[in-house]
């Protein structure tokens, strides 16, 4: 993932001066009111009625060739937030909605940002289902739907909760999923098998194997939250 490829400031902005779409005198007093009331610049122009939230999500469909949606009328699923971490939803400016049969539904402001798209491939792990959506919309449904998961899934304990480098979300200090493999004796061959089966059994994305200190921690992935499966000593 390139840090140097990021959201641009202004989505409609650019697509409004592509396409003459305002005179430039007006562009100009508008800029000036965005920045005096802080808004973007789809929500100065939906502020001001020079557009309806209608004719902006039909702007971005004419020049994403992407279907547009309304956020506004849309509740994300919690677990495709989970897919997502929150410092790559806000840098390409992605807010995921949904996933269903390993199709991960999200709605981008820049949908020409093929990087991003690459980039949020790979993290969720998913084939995308892209939409376009206003970007003031988009900035605004990250903040309160991630902030609202930030405070349901915040820890009792600093133990309880850890974020890898990509933003994976461990809960530590729950059971493993899988007690029986660790209390029992096997052979490596079979025990490999019994990890991979019931992986299959429990639906799990993928499986990490992390070795640590003086033992192998094995964390299966689950409507995208990493959960110990099983620990074992270094000298099994």
């Amino acid at each position: 993932m390139s840090p140097e490829v990021v959201a641009e400031d202004n989505v409609f902005l650019r697509i409004v001066n592509e396409r003459r779409l305002l005179e430039p005198t007006e562009v100009e007093r508008l800029l000036k009111s965005e920045s005096n009331n802080g808004n973007s610049f789809d929500a100065t122009l939906l502020e001001e009625g020079i557009y309806t939230r209608d004719e902006i999500l039909k702007t971005l469909e004419n020049y994403f060739f992407y279907p547009s949606l309304d956020l506004n009328k849309i509740k994300p699923d919690p677990s495709a937030l989970l897919l997502v971490p929150d410092r790559m939803a806000r840098r390409y400016q992605a807010f995921p909605i949904k996933k269903e049969n390993g199709v991960l539904e999200i709605a981008m402001a820049s949908p020409d940002n093929n990087r991003a798209i690459e980039d949020l491939k790979l993290a969720s792990e998913c084939r995308l289902n892209i939409h376009v959506a206003p970007q003031s919309d988009v900035v605004e449904s990250i903040e309160s739907w991630y902030g609202t998961l930030a405070k349901e899934l915040k820890p009792k304990t600093k133990d309880q909760q850890k974020k890898s480098l990509f933003g994976d979300v461990f809960i530590s200090g729950a059971k493993p999923l899988l007690p029986e493999l660790m209390e029992e004796e096997h052979g490596a061959t079979e025990l490999s098998a019994k990890i991979f089966q019931k992986a299959a059994d429990l639906n799990v994305t993928d499986i990490h194997i992390e070795p640590g200190r003086g033992r192998l921690t094995i964390r299966y992935r689950i409507d995208g939250i990493l959960q110990v499966a099983c620990v074992f000593p270094e000298s099994m």
